[in-house]
């Protein structure tokens, strides 16, 4: 069973998602071009912003009517929602927040540079700023429990989002002076010498002799941005243990990666964002979140992987609530879940995947498909997540076949548009094979020699796996699909208990050319012979 902070009337649930474009959520009309989205995706969960300056336009008057429509349009649609925070920070800086913030720097101060120069940037620094955000966080949350306490349409809380100072490393204004030439707090310094590894600890060891002092003592070239981490993370710690006494709900926060560019911090990144060089420093701060979320614009994958195995961690599940609608999503999105354990995947700007005239644009296709092919397994992900019998099929550049292990026998598949011929199907129920796409899925093996496949642009062939001292037998042991032994192939679809449901059984010529998927099949269900 999938171990994830989301779930559905109490069970965890696999989060496919799309979140809408920043401004969407201020009009019920924009929203319902991601509604139509959403549903051709076949997602199950939006993703949806709450403003603080809408919902408190005047200090201490709450205003959560629009927000009541958008919960009730999602549960008509049978979607959950998780709402994203924009207040303190968006994207590094403040332009969420309410007038009467941005009007008062004087109370609510901001982020001052080495130079002296003001930022459009609040201060973690500044106690005034964080009660302001928790009497409006902690309004919604008791809001949200009252409204929708009972049905549970909303799944869970991004608080802010993308988190830290863009424009500088920290924060020179007298509050933050005054913590920098402070000892580093005991909070942080007693897990740190704990930690077996990391990049925290790695900087802690090589920044000098003195292991406990001042911020710059202690952690040298990297004090800066450690400094300010721990305040953000700190702040938004205490935003989550207030908001989740008002109410429970799953929270976290997402992260602007540092893995673009010249990883300047404040640059090329919000700076004290939960970036992978200081989230054991985040983890030790914010206990009180659910986990930690990347957001992955990267299609790259090698650092893509990287990525993923810096934040798949035990003490923090993969979400990767942002991601472009682009070839590498959608190609990447089989590998967060099958190598990667993920507990949910988001495409970003769900709106831009269709056209004006309500149609998936050429361009969006493939990320769509591979939506749909999700969601179409949705029970197995649930049911054999964090086990060894989930495979990813993926053709990467130049790849035309790939070749892989998964219970008693060793699986080829063979990408369609690799220039292999023979391959296309000969089943008139269905489209003619897209030899333009790259293959891309997942296959899962359950007991009794028996697989389920879902996927585009590939075909499979099954080899039983034996001891050199076994006799060769070319029916069980060679990769020859017209001597397999099926004892059956199916199409069919997932009922609403999770129940498999055959819709057509493939035979003969169907079967002649291997295992194949296409996104309109479905799933494959196949069993072997002894």
């Amino acid at each position: 069973m999938i171990t994830s902070p989301f779930n559905r009337n109490g069970i965890p649930y696999f989060v496919l998602a799309g979140q809408v474009h920043n401004s969407s959520a201020y009009s019920l009309a924009d929203l319902e071009t991601a509604w139509k989205a959403l549903s051709v995706l076949k997602a199950n969960t939006a993703e949806v912003p709450v403003y603080w300056g809408q919902v408190e336009p005047q200090k201490g008057k709450f205003d959560f009517k629009h927000l009541d429509e958008i919960i009730l349009a999602a549960r008509e649609r049978k979607l959950r929602l998780i709402l994203l925070w924009f207040a303190t920070w968006k994207n590094g800086s403040m332009q969420y927040a309410p007038e009467w913030v941005k009007s008062a720097p004087d109370v609510y101060r901001r982020v001052v540079t080495h130079a002296g120069n003001s930022l459009w940037v609040l201060s973690s620094h500044c106690e005034a700023n964080w009660q302001a955000d928790c009497a409006a966080l902690s309004a919604l949350l008791a809001h949200l429990k009252e409204f929708d306490g009972q049905k549970r349409t909303v799944a869970g809380l991004q608080i802010e989002n993308e988190p830290g100072i863009l424009g500088a490393q920290r924060d020179h204004s007298p509050e933050a002076e005054q913590e920098f030439a402070a000892p580093v707090p005991a909070e942080l310094l007693e897990p740190l010498k704990q930690a077996a590894s990391g990049p925290v600890r790695a900087a802690w060891l090589s920044a000098g002799s003195l292991k406990q002092g001042t911020w710059q003592q202690v952690f040298g070239p990297h004090a800066a941005e450690f400094f300010s981490a721990w305040s953000v993370a700190r702040y938004i710690d205490r935003l989550a243990e207030a908001g989740k006494a008002a109410y429970n709900l799953p929270m976290y926060a997402n992260v602007w990666l540092a893995e673009n560019g010249w990883r300047q911090p404040g640059i090329n990144y919000p700076s004290g964002g939960p970036v992978t060089g200081v989230l054991d420093l985040w983890k030790w701060a914010a206990p009180h979140l659910d986990l930690i979320a990347p957001d992955i614009y990267i299609d790259t994958p090698d650092t893509f992987r990287e990525v993923c195995q810096a934040y798949a961690r035990a003490d923090n599940p993969l979400f990767i609530p942002e991601s472009a609608g682009s070839l590498g999503s959608a190609l990447n999105i089989f590998e967060a879940i099958a190598r990667h354990r993920a507990v949910g995947y988001a495409v970003f700007g769900v709106e831009s995947l269709l056209g004006q005239d309500g149609e998936v644009k050429p361009e969006a296709k493939a990320l769509v498909e591979s939506f749909q092919i999700v969601s179409n397994v949705q029970p197995l992900l649930l049911h054999f997540w964090g086990s060894d019998r989930i495979q990813a099929v993926i053709q990467r550049e130049f790849q035309h076949e790939q070749v892989f292990n998964l219970g008693e026998y060793t699986i080829l598949a063979r990408f369609f548009n690799a220039g292999i011929g023979g391959w296309n199907h000969t089943d008139f129920r269905h489209a003619p094979l897209d030899r333009t796409q790259r293959g891309r899925g997942l296959v899962f093996a359950d007991k009794g020699r028996e697989f389920y496949i879902a996927g585009a642009g590939f075909s499979l062939q099954f080899r039983r796996r034996r001891s050199e001292q076994v006799e060769f037998s070319k029916a069980h042991d060679h990769f020859d699909a017209h001597l397999a032994p099926y004892l059956f192939v199916e199409e069919g679809h997932f009922g609403e208990l999770g129940n498999f449901i055959t819709d057509r059984t493939r035979n003969g010529d169907e079967i002649g050319s291997g295992i194949w998927v296409t996104p309109d099949v479905g799933v494959v269900r196949v069993k072997l012979a002894e």
